[in-house]
Formats: C-alpha cells, sequence, structure tokens
C-alpha cells in the first residue's frame, strides 16, 4: 500500500514538474543585449579588466581586414551590408584597421602614447592627459567592446588622420552609416563632450533605432545617454516606418515584452539599463520622409488618424470639412474627456437641423460632438428656415480651421507663452478670426509662413492640419493636463 502511495506521489511530482516545464516555455524569451549595442564607454564610465564579449568574429569573414581584427558578431554582419552597400555605391576601397582590442592591449597603447608625450618633454601628469585625449586609457576604449572599428582607405595611405573625411569612402560613411547602425563616435568639435579628439575613422556600431535618431539629431552618444537618463522614454520613428520605443530605467525594468532588448546602459556600475522595444510600424510609404512624418505618426499611435485602404496617407491632400471635424472631435475627446458631457442626440433629428446632413452620414456622431460643445458653429450658415448648411464635401479652409481648433484652449489651465509671430495678411479681417488666430499663435501651433502671412481663404492639407493638431497636444502636455498628458506625446523634444 505504501508503495502504491509513493508511486502515485512520485507520479505526481514529475507532472508537476512537466507542467511547469511547459509553463516556463510557453514564457516569452528576453532578449538580453549581452554584446551592450548601447552601452556608454568613456573616461567616466569604464569597463572592468576582464571584461570580453563572448561573440567575437574573425572580421576577415566580413570584408577586408587586418590579420586578428575581430568585432562582435551582430557588429560585423551589419557592416558586411554597410561595406556591401558602399561597394554598390562604386567604393571598393574599403578596409577595417582595427576592430576589438583588450584590456591589456590598450593598457600597452596607452603606456607607449605617454612615453611618447613624455620624450617631447612633458611632465607625467601632462603627458597622461595629453595621451587621454588620443588613446583612451585602459577600460575607457570602446575598442574594448567589440562594437567600434577603425576603418582605413588607400586614397590616404591607411594613415588614421583627419584626411579620412575627404577620402570618398570617408564621406559616404559620414552620410549613410547610420542606415546600418554605425555613428561616427567622436565628431568635430566634440572634443568637450567626449573627451578624445575627432577621429574620422572611428565608428560605433549601437544599431537601430539609435544610430539614426543620433545621427539626424546630431547627438553624440553621451548626449543620447543624458537625453534617455532626463525624459525617460523615447519614441523613435526610423526611416522605414518602424517604430521604437527606447526606455531608460536606473534598475533592471521590472516588465519587459516579447522580442524587447535591454542594455546595460553605461559601462561601471549605476548606469542603468535601456529597454528598446518594437511597438510597430508605419506602412504608409508616402508618409516616409515628409515633413510631417514625426507629427503624423504620432497621432497615429494615438488613433486620432489613419490612412487610406491602400496603406497610403495622403499628407498633401487637401482635407475636407467632414474630415476635420472628425479629426477634431477625437482630439476633443483625448484631451478634455468630453465622451463623459457628451450626450447623444437623435441622429434624424440633429440631421434635420442641417439641409445637407443626413442620419447615416458617416460624421454625424463628430458633428454633433463639435455642435454640442461650440467648435463647429462657425464653419454653419443658415437659411430663412433656420436650417444649417455644413457643406461636408467642400475642402476646409485655413480660416475654418483656426476658428475651429482655438476653443479647444478654453479649459487650458497654462500659462501662454505668446509669440512675436505677425501675419500681415489678417488686418482688415473679422475680430473673431484675429483672436483665433493670435491665440493658436501664441500657442505654436501656428507657425506663419515665411513671407509672414496666414493666407485665410486658402486650403489646408492633412499634414498641416496634423501638424497642428500635434502642437495642441503638445501644449497641453507641457502643463500636464488632460487624461493622455503623461503619454503625450513627443518625448524627442
Amino acid at each position: 500500500m505504501k508503495d502504491t502511495h509513493k508511486s502515485i506521489a512520485q507520479l505526481f511530482v514529475a507532472l508537476l514538474l512537466a507542467l511547469c516545464a511547459l509553463l516556463f516555455a510557453a514564457l516569452p524569451a528576453l532578449a538580453t543585449d549581452d554584446e551592450r549595442l548601447v552601452t556608454l564607454v568613456n573616461k567616466e564610465y569604464v569597463l572592468g579588466m576582464d571584461y570580453a564579449p563572448d561573440t567575437l568574429v574573425s572580421l576577415s569573414s566580413f570584408m577586408s581586414a587586418n590579420s586578428g581584427v575581430k568585432m562582435c558578431s551582430t557588429a560585423a554582419q551589419a557592416l558586411e551590408k554597410l561595406v556591401n552597400a558602399a561597394r554598390a555605391d562604386g567604393i571598393t576601397d574599403v578596409y577595417a584597421i582595427s576592430g576589438y582590442r583588450s584590456y591589456g592591449v590598450q593598457s600597452s597603447l596607452y603606456s607607449k602614447k605617454i612615453t611618447y608625450y613624455r620624450n617631447l618633454g612633458y611632465n607625467t601628469n601632462d603627458a597622461q592627459v595629453h595621451a587621454a585625449t588620443v588613446v583612451a586609457p585602459p577600460g575607457a576604449s570602446e575598442h574594448q567592446t567589440g562594437l567600434a572599428i577603425d576603418f582605413g582607405t588607400s586614397e590616404n595611405g591607411y594613415s588614421l588622420t583627419e584626411s579620412f573625411a575627404t577620402t570618398a569612402f570617408g564621406q559616404w560613411l559620414y552620410a549613410n552609416s547610420w542606415k546600418y547602425g554605425f555613428i561616427l563616435r567622436y565628431p568635430k568639435d566634440g572634443m568637450d563632450i567626449t573627451g578624445y579628439i575627432y577621429e574620422p575613422w572611428h565608428f560605433r556600431y549601437v544599431g537601430a533605432p539609435h544610430a539614426e535618431y543620433m545621427t539626424k539629431q546630431d547627438l553624440t552618444l553621451e548626449e543620447y545617454y543624458a537625453l534617455l537618463t532626463d525624459v525617460g522614454t523615447l519614441e523613435i520613428t526610423t526611416w522605414d516606418g518602424t517604430v521604437y520605443q527606447v526606455t531608460y530605467n536606473d534598475y533592471y525594468p521590472q516588465f519587459v515584452e516579447e522580442g524587447a532588448s535591454v542594455s546595460v546602459a553605461a559601462a561601471g556600475s549605476g548606469g542603468g539599463y535601456i529597454c528598446t522595444t518594437r511597438v510597430g510600424k508605419v506602412n504608409f510609404a508616402d508618409l516616409l520622409n515628409h515633413w510631417s512624418e514625426k507629427e503624423v505618426c504620432a497621432l497615429i499611435r494615438l488613433s486620432v488618424i489613419s490612412g487610406y485602404d491602400d496603406d497610403t496617407f495622403r499628407p498633401n491632400n487637401q482635407i475636407t470639412r467632414a474630415e476635420l471635424l472628425n479629426l477634431v472631435a477625437k482630439v476633443q475627446d483625448l484631451l478634455l474627456d468630453a465622451g463623459e458631457n457628451y450626450a447623444s442626440l437623435d441622429a434624424e433629428e440633429f440631421a434635420a437641423m442641417f439641409a445637407d446632413v443626413y442620419a447615416d452620414s458617416w460624421y454625424l456622431d463628430s458633428l454633433q460632438k463639435t455642435y454640442q460643445y461650440g467648435l463647429v458653429q462657425p464653419l454653419l450658415d443658415s437659411d430663412e428656415t433656420g436650417r444649417y448648411f455644413f457643406y461636408p464635401s467642400r475642402y476646409a479652409l485655413r480660416r475654418e480651421v483656426a476658428q475651429c481648433l482655438a476653443p479647444l484652449f478654453d479649459n487650458y489651465t497654462g500659462e501662454i507663452e505668446g509669440s512675436e509671430v505677425y501675419l500681415s495678411d489678417l488686418e482688415g479681417e473679422d475680430e473673431a478670426l484675429r483672436e483665433a488666430v493670435q491665440l493658436l499663435v501664441d500657442h505654436g501651433v501656428i507657425l506663419g509662413r515665411p513671407d509672414g502671412k496666414f493666407y485665410p481663404d486658402t486650403t489646408i492639407t492633412r499634414a498641416e492640419v496634423s501638424a497642428m493638431l500635434y502642437r495642441i497636444f503638445q501644449s497641453y502636455a507641457k502643463v500636464g493636463q488632460g487624461p493622455l498628458a503623461d503619454q503625450v506625446l513627443d518625448t524627442q523634444e
């Protein structure tokens, strides 16, 4: 009997263990960034003498390189794509001079440079200071990460000098390296920030989206790290429309989404962690690299605006009055919690108030909301019977947009910053329009055109309206007002 109970207990334990195994197998795997792609390494944040990446590979398998040059495998694979792209553009004079260096090798190079300055007559302290601007002290070298590379080309005799910047490959790298995850690590006039002289031959792999963001925002890795620690979270849309969320945490993040990558933010202790998550993708080909891409993408993420069924956004299309009100109603809901006080009217009764609106019109709900909050009245005409004309299919004019958006600031609690923008063609316009435009100018919603005019009677594009709505969200976010203030919008600025 005891043996029977024992067998049953053993079977139960075995089943329990099997169930646990299945449960743990079903959990999303955490893509820990063992290669420390975005880790800041400099004289302040140093690597230990025993640190060496586990994924080093010979670079000669990926491109022409000095014997023994190695890099982390992820960086090497990206480098192969970079070299192939350069070759496709007719640039074949490409060479890798130096990659991974151990702590010991760096220590030797640093000592030699100190000796060099001592032989020039510098005292020991000054020799160390000068040497540290040219050769990183041991532990402070990016080469120890296996993510840094020194390029060479026969055009300048393979010399690691500023002349590399004038070579065909040097100029190509400056324009294109970010597309493959690399940044120019020590830029010109950046010594006060990085601590090192201008090195146009030295590039560092950080991966997407970091390389693109740093390059386009003209940031060094030090400045990028400082920005992340300051704002906490960045939402970045890359050139191909992929949206990433990059978050800095002082401690290892408690919750990490599947597919996210967590990297040590800075070498040494207390550097925090950077979590990079692919949020989604903007699939509008006609929006990529458009001037309004950032603004529109932000509104897309908030479900304020969307594209067409053929996967286009058509940013330069004129916007109809019905489309305008649909957007305004959504912004009104998000900023003001308008939905809580909105009373849906009988569709037929409400539509009967208009001569050109029907109970099954797709924009009827938005028209009701904006009507109840007084946002649409400046757009309406009436006849002798008292019925309104909305003209839903007519393209919206800039004057109509201004008078429709200005009331969104009626409940704004922050201070109005004011603006020196003067729009000369508003002289002679009615006071209501001038007040509406001035309010939007003071909030930075209307920026004016280079010629200093507003053009109130011209039409407006989907992109222009999106940018104005985006700036309204920003105004509310700055003062922490509205239900989405903690999410809105752009922590990139």
